[in-house]
């Protein structure tokens, strides 16, 4: 995707009206177009710029552990936190004055969560409004990556209106679900006590959780009730007893989670974890694929979503003709005649 696609894609994502544990994520993906970076991280805060939620692609065991203990605990006075960078007067690079002062590699947030993942390098963007902070973008980059420009700090600055978008603009989602086309197995008891669970399923599970993503809850890696549930279901069926198929279905701000068991042994169970997420995230993913101008892919996501042609013309301001237009050049370049034959493209 080049750079402009990448700021058109952003721009479009925060607008959707969808949750911010959805969008948020796709935005920080399209980030890597515009500044190149190894994983990027935001946490939510309240006003005061204290943590209450958080999205990373990446949660080591270090990490997760450190979190859990609680990193006040383990802070000496003055060190980096992120109470510190949302309430630091620059709008980014407030973590530039941590490396300058020569006391960043011997914080506790340099050493627990920072190097175990390779990161050890940061360029932060504060997003607040008028009533205080409101969250926290981190770019990190890896140790042979090299430093953050000037550039860098440019091209972030200039996202913070959309991010802050993405956050007032959120409301809840009751429509359709696509595969996100990810997943993870864990193992587990009869019982539902876990045995064995990778990175990936670690993360799917903290996500598919009932509270935000804080330092209270991150180390709790547990299956939700509904999956218990689902063990107990498989356990009766394999003996006979009136059940349930052993399936369960979890809806949470971050997505759908679908749970399947299966058994591996007498004993131990797999289960497979599958995300869903809001059919217009399934549908820009795709568009960012298929050769249309940035006018087209528009024109597209709205007759992917079923809108009224009249109601679309008004929000894209053009005429009957025009859409008219838009409609038979989308058809016509990705060879499809209906549509249903359309939906078809857009979510393969």
């Amino acid at each position: 995707m080049r750079p402009s696609e990448a700021a058109a894609h952003i721009r479009q994502l925060s607008c959707l009206g969808l949750p911010g544990e959805v969008v948020i994520p796709r935005m920080l993906e399209a980030i890597h177009h515009l500044v190149p970076s190894a994983v990027n991280t935001f946490v939510w805060t309240d006003g005061r710029g204290t943590p209450i939620n958080m999205f990373s692609p990446e949660l080591l065991g270090s990490t997760m552990a450190f979190m859990a203990e609680g990193y006040h605990l383990c802070q000496k006075p003055g060190e980096l936190s992120i109470e510190a960078l949302v309430n630091a007067p620059l709008l980014t690079g407030n973590m530039a004055g941590w490396y300058a002062g020569g006391v960043y590699d011997r914080t506790v947030a340099a050493n627990e969560v920072f190097k175990p993942q390779g990161t050890p390098r940061s360029l932060d963007l504060v997003i607040r409004d008028e009533n205080g902070p409101r969250g926290l973008v981190l770019i990190n980059r890896g140790p042979r990556d090299g430093k953050f420009r000037a550039a860098d700090q440019r091209i972030l600055a200039s996202l913070a209106p959309w991010f802050l978008q993405a956050l007032d603009g959120a409301r809840p989602f009751d429509g359709l679900y696509a595969d996100a086309e990810e997943e993870a197995v864990l193992l587990c008891g009869r019982d539902g006590e876990i045995r064995q669970v990778g990175a990936g399923a670690r993360r799917l599970l903290l996500y598919a959780g009932p509270a935000p993503v804080v330092p209270e809850t991150v180390a709790a890696t547990a299956l939700p009730r509904q999956v218990r549930r689902l063990c107990q279901a498989f356990e009766r069926a394999r003996t006979g007893a009136a059940s349930v198929p052993p399936r369960a279905r979890v809806d949470t701000p971050w997505g759908r989670f679908r749970f399947q068991a299966h058994a591996l042994d007498p004993d131990t169970l797999a289960v497979v974890i599958r995300r869903d997420e809001p059919l217009p995230l399934k549908i820009m993913a795709r568009l960012k694929t298929l050769p249309l101008s940035p006018r087209e892919r528009e024109v597209a996501l709205f007759l992917g979503l079923g809108h009224d042609p009249r109601l679309v013309q008004a929000d894209l301001g053009i005429t009957r003709a025009t859409y008219r237009d838009y409609v038979e050049r989308i058809h016509a370049r990705l060879e499809v005649h209906s549509r249903a034959e359309l939906v078809t493209a857009l979510t393969a």
